[in-house]
């Protein structure tokens, strides 16, 4: 119950997060958490549980890019911190591109775009603004070994 209430906060969390910003207080896309529509926040929501599935797939792109992150952690029981992702999303719900702090291997950046880009979401809703601003938790088991697959 309490892992419950801690995924739902994070996943609130996280979605106020994609409407913000890193940058909280600079309201980058120009819209405080209290004045996003309901809609909003439950898409940021519902995309950011979907990209940690695919991030947790047993595909190629992404164990590699799971491995890379474990192998890079600051220490052997520290798993690494959100990862901060933006994403642009065409009206029938592709991801068409996405931008992310590079990391210094390459072929980290690439697996990361390639289990993402091109893959489809539900379509966003009318007039949200974009890129949409995501922290997706890489802290849990989606990192360890034999991670659940998530939807596409």
């Amino acid at each position: 119950m309490l892992r419950t209430l801690v995924a739902r906060m994070a996943a609130v969390s996280a979605a106020l997060a994609a409407l913000l910003g890193p940058a909280a207080p600079a309201f980058a896309q120009g819209v405080a958490p209290s004045a996003a529509p309901a809609e909003w926040v439950r898409y940021a929501e519902t995309v950011t549980g979907t990209i940690s599935g695919w991030l947790s797939q047993e595909e190629e792109a992404a164990t590699r890019f799971r491995a890379y992150l474990r192998e890079t952690a600051a220490a052997a029981d520290q798993p690494p911190a959100a990862l901060e992702i933006k994403l642009w999303i065409a009206p029938d719900g592709r991801v068409e591109k996405i931008g992310f702090t590079p990391f210094v291997d390459e072929q980290a950046n690439g697996d990361l775009r390639a289990a993402i880009v091109g893959r489809m979401l539900a379509a966003p809703p009318v007039g949200m603004l974009q890129p949409l601003r995501l922290q997706v938790d890489m802290k849990s088991e989606a990192i360890g070994e034999g991670a659940r697959a998530g939807g596409d």
